[in-house]
C-alpha cells in the first residue's frame, strides 16, 4: 500500500544493536497533522476489515500511543500489554523470541472479562514474536483475540504464525 506517511518513518541503521534497521514512527507522532491522519487511517483500516472487539490493546510503548486514541475513538476501552515488572497488580507473563533478542510483556489479568474479544495494536509488525505473545497474553484471560493492527509492517522477514492470521493488518509496508 502507497502512503504518504511511510515517507515520515525515520530509518536507524544498527538500532538497537548491529545489523537491525529500526522503523521510527515518532515524527509522525510529533506532527499533529500526521498523527491525526494516522489515526483516521487505522479507523478506517479497522472497520474495512469488520473487526469486531469490546477492547483495544496496546503492546508497549509505540502501542499505546497508537492503541488509546484507537481506543477512544471506537468508545471501548484501553489495556496495556508492558514489559514485565512495570504494572503493579496480578498479571499474566510470557516470555518471548524478538528481531533481536528474548524479551517479556505483562497483562493485568482483571483488565480482561472471559469472553471478551480484544483487538491487539502496535507500530511495527516485524517478525511477529511480540505481537503472538501479546495474543497469549489475551487467550490467558480467557478471552479472544479479535484481530492484529499495526501501522507498519516490515516486508520480506520470517513471520511468527499468528493464530488469527487472516485478521493481521496493517497501514503502511515497508521493505
Amino acid at each position: 500500500m502507497d502512503n504518504y506517511l511511510k515517507d515520515r518513518i525515520a530509518r536507524v541503521q544498527d538500532f538497537p544493536k548491529k545489523g537491525i534497521l529500526f522503523y521510527d514512527l515518532t515524527p509522525i507522532f510529533a506532527d499533529a497533522m500526521d498523527f491525526a491522519d494516522l489515526i483516521l487511517q487505522l479507523q478506517k483500516l479497522i472497520e474495512e476489515k469488520n473487526l469486531e472487539f469490546d477492547k483495544i490493546a496496546g503492546i508497549e510503548a509505540r502501542g499505546f500511543i497508537i492503541g488509546a486514541p484507537l481506543a477512544l475513538s471506537f468508545e471501548v476501552g484501553f489495556i496495556p500489554i508492558r514489559r514485565c515488572g512495570k504494572l503493579p497488580r496480578q498479571t499474566h507473563r510470557i516470555a518471548h523470541e524478538i528481531e533481536y533478542g528474548r524479551d517479556c510483556l505483562e497483562i493485568h489479568q482483571a483488565d480482561i472479562a472471559i469472553g471478551e474479544r480484544i483487538l491487539i495494536v502496535d507500530d511495527v509488525f516485524a517478525t511477529g514474536g511480540t505481537a503472538f505473545a501479546a495474543g497469549e497474553l489475551v487467550r490467558d484471560c480467557q478471552a479472544e483475540v479479535a484481530g492484529f493492527i499495526f501501522a507498519a509492517q516490515i516486508t520480506g522477514l520470517q513471520k511468527e504464525p499468528l493464530a488469527v492470521s487472516e485478521k493481521v493488518a496493517s497501514l503502511i509496508e515497508l521493505p
